[in-house]
């Protein structure tokens, strides 16, 4: 995973953290991972993804006028569970009819799944049988992935049955609300929103409501902002924030996530709604759902410790190779030094900075590789 979206080229690392989202890897646990320590249908989505790299690279150089590029794939989810290999037919798919390949992509798959029909809908049929003949139809509708969900109000022990699975191993301080997915009632949950109160600073609410600033810095005027920002009424000025987005590895690739915020915004708890993700750079579900996108500056912190790293010659996401990193570190005290600073001035990292030095290590990577992007919605005008 760390040589797939390794390069100093923001070019290359937005790339590459676009290749991984379409093969549904947008994960920020997975960044630094070695292969052997990914599941069986993660390993399916590597191989997907490096795939699909294979294959815009050979269209890319074709041209406009050069001939049209083949992807041949034989026993497509051979030994993966239906929930995974659901996803990964869902995810092939969709990228397959990406505008980005201009119509000069053409993928063909051979599985012995009948259920695959389904999961992929492909354009063009052919059943071969035991004899040999063949039966070739044309589809002629195309399923969304998230059709039929069924989106219910659930509770913080559905979250909490997910939350393994976020990146964030912290709970929101404050849940309000729980929406879960499932295929059909009684089914396993395939995904979770979890809506809490906002936090009293968020730098792009400025920009999104700017009625929502204080007017000042006195704490008149801050007490005042907050009980805006907190007012619950249907016609106030109240936001409620997005928290978490949790989707089953299994299930990725299915459109759950974008589904889930879809099936808030229909109601949402008040007029105003906020989001904050690490991973939006790479997996836009807000952005599908309808949110407007704000992108964010790195915090003092983080800025600081992006410069002790070029002070080094190094980029954010030499972090992501844990073992040579810690290498590195033990040669060099001053960057282990502002490796403890960096977990030392936050809260939610401060308990890093007495543990393992590799935790650090690793939720530095997190937080400095791609800055974090905000979403707002509006009920009332977006």
């Amino acid at each position: 995973m760390t040589l797939f979206v390794r390069g100093r080229s923001p070019s290359k690392l937005a790339r590459g953290l676009r290749i991984l989202s379409a093969a549904g890897l947008a994960d920020a646990r997975l960044g630094a991972r070695r292969v052997e320590e990914l599941s069986a249908g993660e390993r399916a989505r590597l191989e997907l993804a490096l795939l699909m790299r294979q294959a815009e690279d050979a269209v890319a150089i074709a041209g406009d006028t050069g001939p049209g590029v083949l992807v041949s794939i034989d026993e497509l989810c051979t030994g993966l569970d239906d929930q995974t290999a659901r996803g990964v037919c869902a995810t092939l798919a969709r990228w397959a009819r990406s505008t980005i390949h201009r119509g000069r992509l053409r993928v063909v798959c051979a599985t012995s799944r009948d259920a695959a029909l389904d999961w992929l809908t492909p354009d063009l049929l052919a059943r071969v049988g035991l004899d040999g003949l063949a039966e070739i139809t044309v589809a002629e509708d195309r399923r969304d992935p998230s059709a039929g969900l069924v989106i219910q109000i659930g509770s913080t022990r559905d979250y909490l049955a997910l939350a393994p699975m976020h990146y964030r191993t912290s709970c929101p301080a404050s849940i309000v609300r729980v929406l879960t997915a499932r295929r059909a009632c009684g089914e396993p949950v395939l995904g979770v929103l979890v809506v809490s109160m906002p936090t009293l600073n968020g730098a792009w609410r400025a920009r999104a409501w700017p009625d929502l600033a204080p007017a000042s810095r006195s704490p008149g005027a801050l007490r005042a902002a907050a009980r805006r920002l907190n007012d619950p009424a249907p016609g106030g000025s109240g936001v409620r924030r997005i928290s978490r987005v949790i989707v089953d590895p299994r299930a990725r690739g299915q459109g759950v996530g974008a589904a889930l915020v879809r099936a808030y915004l229909a109601d949402p708890l008040t007029p105003r709604t906020e989001a904050v993700a690490a991973m939006g750079v790479a997996c836009p579900l807000f952005v599908r759902a309808g949110m407007c996108e704000w992108v964010l500056e790195h915090g003092k912190r983080d800025r600081e410790m992006l410069r002790a790293l070029r002070d080094h010659d190094l980029h954010a996401f030499d972090l992501v190779d844990i073992d040579s990193f810690v290498r590195r570190c033990a040669r060099t005290p001053a960057l282990s030094a502002a490796l403890i600073r960096w977990a030392s001035g936050s809260r939610s990292t401060r308990r890093l900075a007495r543990g393992s030095f590799r935790e650090i290590i690793r939720a530095a990577a997190r937080s400095l590789c791609v800055p974090p992007r905000a979403y707002t919605a509006s009920a009332t005008t977006d």
